[in-house]
């Protein structure tokens, strides 16, 4: 009986099975239904993030701004990265060291690129929107003494 358990192991071996995990095929509708499911939970996150309370609690948990901005480069479809771009803009309200962090994960660089290399003019707006969120907590003293943080400067000269 114990050679059973062996020889299946032997099979999956032969067959190509040898740690690599293969996905699953994934039909139209089901990955309409997953691409829904993500979208509601984007949407449900920025919802939060709104509130200044919970936004706070975000804010202290850098993975959490990590994720959001790291999705922003990953994220697939117009509406997802509208929802990633105010979850930003958001999340920056907190204060400066939130600023500070999302310039240190590359964040005003990939918003800047997704404004250059986007075709849509709701998400562009969008893009357009968060980049100036950032400028007018610069403005409003929110900032470095005044100054955008490098890394935004940095990102729009590079732009040009």
């Amino acid at each position: 009986e114990s050679g059973g358990g062996d020889s299946s192991a032997s099979s999956r071996r032969a067959a190509g099975g040898g740690g690599k995990v293969v996905p699953p095929q994934v039909d139209d509708n089901t990955a309409k239904m997953l691409a829904e499911v993500i979208h509601k939970a984007l949407r449900v996150a920025e919802m939060i993030i709104r509130e200044e309370r919970y936004r706070e609690v975000a804010t202290n948990a850098p993975h959490v701004i990590n994720k959001v901005v790291s999705l922003l480069e990953t994220s697939k479809t117009t509406e997802s990265k509208t929802l990633l771009l105010r979850m930003i803009a958001g999340l920056s309200q907190a204060g400066l060291e939130t600023r500070l962090e999302i310039g240190r994960l590359d964040g005003y660089r990939k918003v800047v690129r997704l404004l250059m290399e986007n075709d849509d003019d709701g998400l562009s707006k969008e893009a357009l929107n968060t980049l100036q969120h950032f400028l007018v907590c610069v403005q409003e003293g929110q900032g470095l003494d005044g100054q955008a943080p490098p890394q935004l400067e940095a990102a729009i000269n590079q732009a040009a």
